[in-house]
């Protein structure tokens, strides 16, 4: 079965009327509003019968288990939602999809709400849309994306962006001038709305965080004895991760104005040594399919994402006492 296949299906423009109706809501409402929609999580998935059905479960009322990833723009509740908790919103293409299970694990317990802003092929851009402009429903994700981040901003709860995206699909096609197929259209329209994007976050005062280029499986790669079906063998790193060094670069240009001289998030040593990238880590399968991790190996990330959930976590420890200042006197 050719997953890759998934992704790159073409996502055609929701009818005009319910988009304008849409976002305009979303840019009417209060900030204090943002769950009237923001989809409630009320579908618990049962445990995948196999590896290859090792994918992240979404509320039905976002995305049904054939779909896997919304095919509309909807801002997606991955737990329950309290306007009065700390918010972190997950934003991007199916390569946000498959972290759910991470910051899921990291959130849990710590009082933070979890809301998802992804499609497949969807990389996070700002398109400038306008209600009555015919436009890919990912430009309306985006938009969608951006009233929240307004409206999280406007509401001086605290809350933090993670952006993530299959960055390297979107170089190769630039690389290749490819401007026919979905992945290709997608890639030309960032160059200019991914760095716009950058710059509006900024603007608005949003802390962003960003993961970067993670592992996948080549479309051409030797059959596996252990199984294709996900991939089970180890794979070469330049492989798994190729055009590093440009991705990396196109990363750290596009984004600079919300990662300064931070580095994207980087998962890859998790799976991935100095010259190999493993499909098997213990008994957990690192992919599900050519294209994404495996819900299981996702939620092992958690940790990556401690620093995100602290920087919105309020602090209960008490603030420490100035050892310039003697104590028995006033200062």
């Amino acid at each position: 079965m050719k997953m890759r296949s998934l992704i790159s299906l073409v996502v055609t423009a929701v009818a005009t009327a319910v988009l304008a109706t849409l976002l305009v809501t979303s840019t009417t409402s209060t900030a204090q509003a943002a769950p009237e929609q923001v989809t409630t999580a009320t579908a618990v998935s049962a445990k995948p019968r196999n590896p290859s059905q090792d994918f992240p479960r979404m509320p039905r009322e976002c995305a049904t288990p054939k779909e896997k990833i919304p095919a509309k723009p909807v801002v997606c509740q991955l737990n329950p939602y309290d306007a009065d908790r700390p918010t972190i919103v997950l934003w991007g293409d199916s390569h946000s999809w498959m972290f759910i299970p991470a910051l899921k694990a990291a959130v849990q317990g710590r009082g933070v709400n979890l809301i998802g802003v992804m499609m497949g092929s969807c990389p996070p851009m700002d398109n400038q849309v306008a209600p009555d402009d015919s436009v890919p429903a990912c430009f309306r994700s985006n938009a969608l994306a951006i009233d929240v981040a307004r409206k999280l901003e406007a509401s001086g709860r605290p809350y933090r962006i993670v952006l993530a995206g299959s960055w390297q699909r979107y170089v190769h096609a630039r690389k290749v001038r490819d401007r026919v197929s979905y992945v290709g259209m997608m890639a030309a329209a960032m160059v200019k709305a991914t760095p716009r994007l950058a710059r509006t976050l900024k603007a608005i005062g949003s802390d962003v965080d960003v993961i970067g280029q993670v592992a996948t499986v080549p479309e051409r790669h030797r059959d596996c004895a252990k199984g294709n079906e996900p991939y089970s063998c180890q794979l070469a790193r330049g492989k798994s991760l190729p055009e590093a060094a440009a991705t990396r670069r196109y990363v750290a240009q596009a984004l600079k104005p919300v990662l300064g001289t931070r580095k994207p998030i980087d998962v890859n040593a998790r799976f991935c040594g100095a010259k190999v990238c493993r499909g098997l880590v213990g008994s957990t399968h690192t992919w599900f399919d050519d294209l994404h991790l495996s819900a299981t190996m996702s939620a092992t990330l958690k940790s990556y994402f401690t620093r995100t959930v602290d920087a919105v976590v309020p602090s209960t420890e008490p603030p420490p006492v100035d050892p310039g200042c003697p104590l028995i006197i006033f200062c």
